[in-house]
């Protein structure tokens, strides 16, 4: 774990209420400053070069019908543009909510040169990202869209990155929305609030991270994970939908893996027989074997169709069975694939061009080969 510590201090004459970052072109810190705790002074945009020299860079736009403006998440555009959410309904002024807007500004060294609303007439955005071609926006309350329990919910807003002119009701009826959220927690009625994309992530913090409550969605692609993590989380209540990704065949085709022992016929007989006595060995005792394989929360190769027949979560697991093949470790330069196939999955999660990246990887890899 790493210790805090100070990284600097902001003016307190610009400064009250620090909220989103961004980083620009020339590595410099970007701060967005809604100032919520003293609505006297004006939202404003600060630049932190790499020496920690602080100045102000601009005040937000303020809105025309409102002469308001409180910038929260911020983010760069691919052209250099800064895209902003403007928030001044957290006061909850009644003259303010469902006045929030999506800012698309070009900049310069001195300020705004020019201002377009991508969106408006929204209640409560607050975090912002760009993945791709869209500009994905957290909306914290949707408390005009009535919920059959009666709690909050919020949504995901994707927008184009050269839309304008937007505008939301806050509702379902929004073409814009991608995701929704019910916020189930009695004791704090508040959404989703900021949002990120991270294709460096290794699944199992993925799914940790998705137990521990800190992700909306995650996919679960080991069933030992979610063992791992129900018992070490038994208050959250999650759901997992099991899910074989298409083939334009329309027939899933998975691998599986050796976990355990596997033998292979390289010509050495003598070696051949070792190992199967060994085995068998290891193996005979079937009370012991049917424990270890319960134990690794992976089917076993013997026909043994009712080893978790007292495993709720396992029998669900196993609508996979099905369409697995052969073991992904025998396939022609299998290690080779599995480096590359992280990296393009990264890569494309990075922004880039999916054929490209795809290209890559085949190109790291060779012409694909069937195993045998």
């Amino acid at each position: 774990m790493q210790n805090s510590k100070l990284f600097t201090l902001l003016p307190e004459e610009l400064v009250c209420t620090p909220d989103g970052m961004a980083i620009d072109k020339d590595d410099n810190l970007i701060l967005s400053c809604p100032n919520f705790a003293n609505m006297d002074m004006p939202s404003c945009v600060l630049k932190i070069d790499k020496d920690r020299n602080i100045r102000k860079w601009f005040d937000v736009p303020k809105n025309p019908y409102t002469g308001e403006a409180r910038s929260m998440g911020i983010e760069f555009g691919p052209d250099g543009d800064l895209y902003m959410v403007d928030n001044p309904g957290w006061t909850e002024r009644p003259d303010l909510v469902y006045t929030g807007r999506i800012l698309r500004l070009r900049l310069n060294d001195e300020g705004v040169v020019k201002c377009t609303v991508v969106a408006d007439n929204m209640e409560h955005p607050n975090g912002i990202r760009i993945w791709g071609d869209y500009l994905y926006v957290t909306q914290s309350c949707m408390n005009r869209q009535k919920t059959e329990n009666g709690k909050l919910m919020s949504c995901v807003y994707r927008f184009p990155l050269d839309a304008e002119g937007i505008h939301c009701t806050n509702t379902l009826a929004d073409p814009d929305i991608l995701l929704t959220f019910i916020t189930e927690n009695p004791k704090c009625q508040y959404g989703v609030d900021g949002i990120v994309f991270d294709p460096a992530m290794v699944g199992s913090d993925e799914i940790a991270q998705f137990c521990r409550g800190e992700l909306a969605m995650a996919f679960c692609w080991n069933g030992a994970f979610e063992v791992t993590q129900t018992i070490q989380n038994p208050e959250l209540d999650f759901s997992i939908l099991p899910m074989a990704f298409p083939t334009p065949t329309g027939q899933p085709r998975l691998q599986s893996g050796i976990w355990g022992f596997g033998v292979f016929d390289n010509g050495d007989g003598a070696k051949l027989l070792a190992a199967k006595t060994f085995i068998r060995y290891m193996t005979e005792d079937q009370g012991q074997y049917t424990r270890a394989v319960q134990a690794s929360h992976f089917w076993p190769v013997r026909d043994m169709p009712d080893i978790y027949a007292n495993d709720a979560l396992m029998q669900e697991y196993s609508i996979f069975i099905p369409y697995v093949g052969d073991y992904y470790q025998i396939t022609p330069r299998w290690p080779q694939a599995r480096t590359a196939w992280w990296e393009m999955l990264q890569e494309i999660g990075e922004g880039a061009d999916i054929a490209a990246a795809v290209r890559g990887f085949s190109a790291a890899v060779g012409e694909w080969e069937e195993s045998p």
